[in-house]
């Protein structure tokens, strides 16, 4: 469910139809909808919120629980390290894989999760695992590669920031 407009005009939208009556299954493509909105518009609380309420519909909703894991991880800015916040994204996303082991995003995003808890060789398994999945699905590709590259430049710039280096801060590209 994708509704067009602004986005206060579609949050009206989402929000016009859960108060209506809905069968479980709208309701929940309608949740899912507003929570993607809420992501982008980096409001995590109500993200976290609606997101919720999808997830006490039907708790074996593989992108309901990708959504919170990535709502865990964007809470924080991906900067700071916070144990509980990571082990609670770790804990959604490997839900998420259980239900859906073929979605590549889900293991690029329990990747970021495992890098940030430390565990590199994880996470590097995982960023592994995500790109033979999307060598097997073409169409995902855009959309990974601009995850990839986030994650790769993030983590450029936080080895740069901390071994204090003097380089031009130039970013890493990924073509």
């Amino acid at each position: 469910l994708q509704a067009k407009g602004n986005d206060a005009g579609v949050l009206q939208f989402y929000d016009a139809a859960l108060a209506s009556r809905l069968d479980g299954k709208t309701r929940e493509s309608v949740l899912l909808a507003k929570t993607s909105l809420l992501l982008k518009q980096r409001k995590y609380d109500l993200a976290r919120e609606t997101a919720e309420q999808a997830l006490r519909i039907d708790s074996k909703n593989y992108k309901t629980l990708l959504n919170l894991g990535v709502i865990e991880i964007y809470s924080l800015g991906g900067n700071k390290y916070n144990a509980e916040v990571y082990s609670k994204a770790e804990q959604y996303l490997k839900r998420a894989v259980e239900l859906n082991p073929y979605a590549a995003d889900v293991h690029f995003f329990l990747g970021i999760t495992y890098e940030a808890m430390g565990l590199k060789k994880e996470a590097n398994d995982l960023y592994q695992k995500g790109l033979n999945l999307v060598d097997a699905d073409r169409a995902l590709i855009p959309s990974v590669k601009n995850v990839i590259k986030q994650s790769l430049n993030d983590g450029y710039k936080r080895t740069l920031t901390s071994n204090n280096s003097k380089s031009s801060g130039k970013l890493l590209e990924v073509a």
